[in-house]
Order: C-alpha cells, then sequence, then structure tokens
C-alpha cells in the first residue's frame, strides 16, 4: 500500500506544479492528512493553494474494486487483460482512474475559489450538508467537468505512450473508455449505498444518479470530440452499462438496482435539472467552464 501513497502523492504534486501557474493556483501542494475516510477537500491557507486527500481515500477507493481480478478471467472480459498498456492489469489502471478523479475534482475547486484570500472547500461524500444548493450544485458540476477534462486526457496519453489510434485502434479506445466510464459508475454507486432517495436542489453534492449522469457524459464528449469521430457514442454508453453489472460487487448488487430503477424512472428529471443548471452559469464567474471558455451542451431532451 506504501506504494499507492507514494505513486500517488507523486503524480498530484507533478500534475500541480504543471498547471499552477496557468491555472493562477501557485504554489499548489498536495498532502495526505491521517483521517481514515474515503474523501478530500481543497484549501487555500497563508497563499497555499492546497489538495488535501484523506488518508483512507486510496484504500476505500481500492476497496471498490477490490474483488475485480478474478472478473478479469472471464468470457467478455478477459480481452481487457491483452489490450496494449494494460499490462494484464486493467484493474490498476481503474484505480488510478479513480484516484485522478479526485486529484482533479480537488484541483477544479482550487481554481473556482481561487479569487478568495482564504478558504476551505471540504467534500461530503454522503451529501447530507445543507448548502446553498443551487450554486453549490453548479461548482461541483463545474470541478466533474474540469475533472472529465483532464482524465480524457489522461487516457489519451495512455494510448498516445503506446503508439496512438494507429497502432491501439479505435474499436479498443472505445472498450478501454467504456471501462473507465463503468469505473466512475461504480464510484458513484459505492457513495449511494444506504444514501438517499433521488432529490434535486438540496445538500451539499448533487444525487449520485445527477453527477453520474453529467459526468459521463463529459467524459465521453471529450474523448469523441477529441479522437473517436463516426463511433457510436451511445453503444458505448450501453457497453459501460453492461460492464458496471459484471464488475459490481455481490453486496452491492441491490444498490445498483435502486441506481438504475432511479435512473430510469426519472431520467428526464434528471436531465431537466441538469440543463437547468447550465443556464445558470454566468450567475457563478469563477467556474472554470467561464475561466477557460469551455462549453457544456447536453442535448438529451428539448
Amino acid at each position: 500500500m506504501e506504494i499507492r501513497y507514494k505513486e500517488f502523492f507523486e503524480h498530484g504534486q507533478d500534475f500541480l506544479d504543471m498547471v499552477s501557474a496557468e491555472l493562477n493556483i501557485s504554489p499548489a501542494r498536495m498532502y495526505f492528512n491521517t483521517d481514515r475516510s474515503l474523501n478530500a477537500c481543497a484549501r487555500r491557507i497563508n497563499d497555499y493553494f492546497l489538495v488535501e486527500i484523506n488518508a483512507g481515500a486510496i484504500p476505500g477507493l481500492i476497496g471498490i474494486i477490490q474483488d475485480l481480478p478474478y472478473k478479469f478471467n472471464r468470457p467478455g472480459l478477459s480481452k481487457y487483460r491483452s489490450m496494449p498498456g494494460m499490462q494484464g492489469a486493467p484493474w490498476l489502471y481503474m484505480v488510478q482512474f479513480l484516484l485522478r478523479y479526485f486529484l482533479y475534482h480537488e484541483t477544479g475547486h482550487l481554481v473556482t475559489y481561487s479569487d478568495k484570500t482564504e478558504f476551505n472547500k471540504v467534500e461530503f461524500a454522503n451529501g447530507s450538508e445543507l448548502v446553498n444548493a443551487p450554486t453549490g450544485h453548479l461548482r461541483e458540476m463545474d470541478a466533474d467537468w474540469f475533472s472529465a477534462v483532464h482524465l480524457g486526457k489522461y487516457i489519451m496519453n495512455l494510448f498516445n505512450a503506446i503508439g496512438g489510434i494507429a497502432k491501439v485502434g479505435k474499436d479498443d479506445l472505445a472498450d478501454v473508455i467504456a471501462l473507465m466510464m463503468s469505473t466512475a459508475m461504480l464510484y458513484y454507486i459505492d457513495r449511494n449505498n444506504f444514501g438517499p432517495d433521488l432529490y434535486f436542489a438540496a445538500h451539499s453534492h448533487p444525487h449520485p444518479n445527477v453527477r453520474v449522469t453529467y459526468f459521463l457524459y463529459f467524459l465521453i464528449s471529450v474523448m469523441c470530440d477529441e479522437v473517436l469521430g463516426g463511433v457510436d457514442e451511445t453503444a458505448i454508453t450501453n457497453k459501460m452499462y453492461t460492464l458496471t453489472g459484471q464488475l459490481i460487487s455481490a453486496e452491492r448488487i441491490d444498490t445498483l438496482t435502486k441506481f438504475n430503477r432511479i435512473r430510469t424512472v426519472h431520467s428526464h428529471e434528471i436531465v431537466a435539472y441538469i440543463k437547468k443548471m447550465m443556464k445558470n452559469i454566468q450567475e457563478v464567474p469563477e467556474l472554470c467552464v467561464n475561466r477557460f471558455g469551455g462549453q457544456w451542451e447536453y442535448p438529451l431532451i428539448n
């Protein structure tokens, strides 16, 4: 486990060193605290921009996929072991994906709060804290967008390191994107275990069903805009749902069933709430999407 902390710390600090000047969050530092829960936060103290990761985050994230290695021996999943760049251990890339999601999400918060002299943006994984929900939810969606953009770059860097699309092919890349999207699904399902029923304008964070809906849209949009022109995005999404069902742990089956039921029954309400938030981005000019000229579009319903 020690090597996981070392590797993640080195990557996290290297990332912050690389982007901090451009993002106006310099000097930026990442560190681990001693809290054993699965959480993280962004702070600014004494002119330092800080990403604080709970010590429990790494074992907590690993725990979400801890029983996956043997599942990749099954028909339909074993192909991921032999894909270029996976080195026979696709679950390790799933862990790295989740760790980077944490890092990039908190970095997004650093950017949006960078004009404040001091702040402490603490994440509440169970969404139980009451805040100004409309603005708070918009900030969370913005941090997830920022994370999706950089996770898309992370996936592309993996493929470019082994020869790019010319060597790997779009089909394999589409399969890996579906696997990474499934990883995000597993995380949000875990966050909703024993959690509240669907809600909208309440709590510190959007409901996990809302978050996974817009996050997966952001991620697949980034990847398809970059390299997957002509690939059926719906097919990738359907593959992601199939993978999630194959990879979910036995003790999370009931949560997955509840999660999927909410998504199916309330899909129009979920998308309507997302589109409502997107219409309000100009009200919060410090959002990453406003600072860096990004665009949010969500053309699922009229």
